[in-house]
């Protein structure tokens, strides 16, 4: 996503989707559609104006870090950029190809990381980076998570796609249910693997403790979280899991896999956290989450992560960015 703000009383936003994602498409057919969409980027930023406008890039993978190189030729005025990535995304694994990132990171001039682990895993100095933290939603306002509530059970709400850890969780729900037989579990949300994720339930024997509730409006989805106990969330990929947050602000426990991400979150605020891909550990940690109270603090300050704290950071750097280019 690209938005072009204008510096009125008001922003005005107009925004580009150029998906760059890979999987589930041939080559052929992913480079004709990136070309498409650089085509189109090239026409919207040869319309806007240098002087008072900003080009914000959603960054999520490797192509992106393209885009923005083409971003940066094509346009001469103040670039933002975004990193939805983890440390465990396949274009940051080894020190050499962060390297090559945070060179290629360095057309913006700012980078957001939307983590303490995120921003370290750039291991850059460069000021252009800065850590503003991911937003949470109007409807965590006011929440408690220290109130008296009835909950039971497992929970499960993002995207169904097998980087969320859907089938080892499955997995890991079958043999959690040879301790619990009573258990239930609810998946929220819709996702690229959704028919596959409910043909293994079916295989596992999962359907009688087991719904799909498919997408939720946000209210009947906070009925459901807080009625449940404990968010199961193994993730092998996540710049910084705003289903987490969310959940602990409703003070359920959290069980995630072991990623930075995640370590930062347990870290900070309790839960628990399982080696990646290890079914029978993860497992054995949702059923200490079920059986015991929950590990996370219930004294969390989730200010930071809200609407008047994150708006007003970004809104620094767009003023900066406003007056830097005014004296230029």
């Amino acid at each position: 996503m690209v938005c072009a703000l204008r510096q009125h009383t008001t922003y005005h936003i107009r925004w580009l989707k150029a998906d760059s994602a890979v999987s589930r498409q041939s080559l052929t057919a992913f480079f004709c559609k990136l070309y498409a969409r650089a085509m189109a980027l090239r026409h919207m930023l040869r319309r806007m104006d240098s002087a008072r406008d900003v080009v914000w890039l959603q960054y999520a993978n490797g192509v992106d870090l393209l885009l923005l190189a083409l971003i940066r030729r094509w346009f001469p005025g103040t670039v933002f950029c975004t990193a939805h990535v983890g440390a465990e995304w396949f274009h940051l694994r080894t020190s050499i190809l962060r390297r090559i990132a945070v060179i290629l990171l360095s057309n913006a001039d700012r980078v957001f990381c939307l983590s303490a682990a995120q921003h370290h895993a750039f291991g850059t100095a460069d000021t252009r980076f800065v850590r503003i933290p991911t937003l949470l939603p109007d409807w965590v306002n006011g929440l408690d998570a220290t109130a008296q509530r009835h909950q039971s059970g497992l929970v499960f709400f993002g995207r169904v796609d097998s980087r969320k850890g859907i089938y080892d969780m499955l997995h890991a729900f079958a043999l959690v249910l040879e301790q619990h037989p009573g258990l239930r579990m609810d998946i929220a949300g819709t996702g690229p693997d959704e028919a596959a994720a409910r043909r293994l339930a079916d295989a596992l024997h999962l359907s009688a403790h087991l719904t799909w509730h498919g997408s939720l409006s946000e209210p009947d989805l906070l009925r459901l979280i807080e009625r449940r106990k404990v968010l199961v969330y193994p993730s092998c990929a996540d710049a910084y899991p705003l289903a987490v947050l969310e959940a602990i602000a409703l003070g359920l426990d959290v069980v995630l896999c072991d990623i930075p991400a995640a370590a930062e979150i347990v870290h900070t605020y309790g839960g628990w956290l399982v080696p990646v891909g290890n079914v029978r550990q993860l497992a054995l940690a949702m059923c200490h989450a079920h059986s015991n109270a929950p590990r996370i603090r219930c004294d969390i300050e989730i200010s930071e992560f809200q609407w008047p704290q994150v708006a007003r950071l970004y809104a620094e750097h767009i003023e900066a960015a406003y007056e830097a280019a005014a004296q230029a």
